[in-house]
């Protein structure tokens, strides 16, 4: 995995109650998740929904150069239908990650990942829950940077979204 400079990315805690452009962040943020996902892509109206409840935790990427949005993450409290933890109230599931693509290969999804990691714990919380793709090397990435922290990693699965693997990660 190449070696990033620090400042040539960046990563910001998004909330669209406060953003000045949120509107414009959120048509740059469906932008990308259709160019990653296609027709398999959340709606506007699902990432709207998602986006403006409080609860959730948004990490926007940006390329320092121009302040480019080039990626994002977010994650909800864990629900039952979406958590191996029977009380879930202190695990996080995280529902979408997206870099453009001019921008993938690069580990930045490392710096999502940290960042997220990093605000997560700041609200509490001491686990997080997710699906990975095993077609793109995410499973491998996921599995490699948590390491001993990962207390749950699932078979192979198929999904809407392809094969995945479910990780349960101690932060």
């Amino acid at each position: 995995m190449q070696s990033l400079p620090a400042a040539e990315y960046t990563t910001k805690i998004f909330n669209p109650r406060t953003s000045k452009n949120a509107n414009i962040i959120i048509a740059q943020i469906i932008s990308i998740e259709r160019e990653a996902f296609g027709d398999k892509a959340f709606t506007e109206k699902q990432i709207l929904n998602d986006f403006y409840k409080d609860e959730n935790t948004i990490i926007l990427l940006f390329a320092t150069s121009n302040d480019a949005l080039i990626g994002f993450t977010y994650a909800k409290p864990s629900d039952e239908e979406h958590s191996s933890d029977p009380a879930h109230t202190r695990t996080a599931f995280i529902w979408d990650t997206a870099i453009h693509t001019d921008f993938r290969g690069r580990g930045l999804s490392t710096l999502l990942i940290e960042t997220m990691d990093s605000e997560l714990q700041h609200r509490e919380y001491t686990h997080v829950e997710r699906e990975a793709s095993t077609k793109n090397g995410y499973v491998t990435h996921i599995s490699t940077h948590y390491g001993n922290h990962i207390e749950i990693e699932s078979v192979p699965h198929n999904s809407r979204y392809g094969e995945q693997v479910f990780f349960r990660i101690r932060l």
